[in-house]
């Protein structure tokens, strides 16, 4: 699939090799990466809505990575290439990728009146690695304890 646009494809969006290159310049082993726990319980993209909304949280991601990456070259001393590769997946890039998706998804809602359909993608999405990294409560499970 390639999104709408010239720099939105999805091969150059990969991530999985990124992060694969950091646990290894970490001391993973190949085994050790493929005995890693995986997510089971992923979001339902089964339409092109559902895709870009998906998208959307792990483009968005890419944001924060920049955060990230400047505090691990501060003080762990990780730069890209050296441990901090998926958090710099787009180096000096970032900005144009995130504009380049963000232009691909707006032309796509508003030619397939499909505002609606990505939302709720992207709300799933939130909720899968919410639910996924809080053990399996859903957020709404944890709001209706609280």
């Amino acid at each position: 699939m390639c999104l709408p646009g010239s720099h939105s494809n999805l091969a150059a969006r990969r991530k999985t090799p990124l992060l694969e290159k950091d646990l290894l310049f970490l001391d993973l082993s190949e085994r050790d990466l493929s005995e890693l726990p995986q997510c089971q319980n992923l979001p339902t993209v089964e339409s092109e809505a559902q895709a870009f909304g998906c998208l959307y949280v792990l483009e968005g991601a890419t944001l924060g990575g920049q955060i990230i990456s400047k505090y691990v070259a501060d003080k762990l001393g990780y730069e890209s290439e050296r441990g901090a590769t998926f958090f710099m997946s787009y180096g000096a890039e970032v900005r144009a990728m995130w504009c380049a998706f963000c232009q691909a998804l707006r032309e796509y809602a508003t030619a397939h009146d499909a505002d609606d359909e990505v939302v709720a993608a992207a709300v799933d999405t939130f909720d899968k690695f919410d639910q996924w990294l809080c053990v399996g409560e859903s957020l709404d499970e944890r709001r209706l304890r609280q």
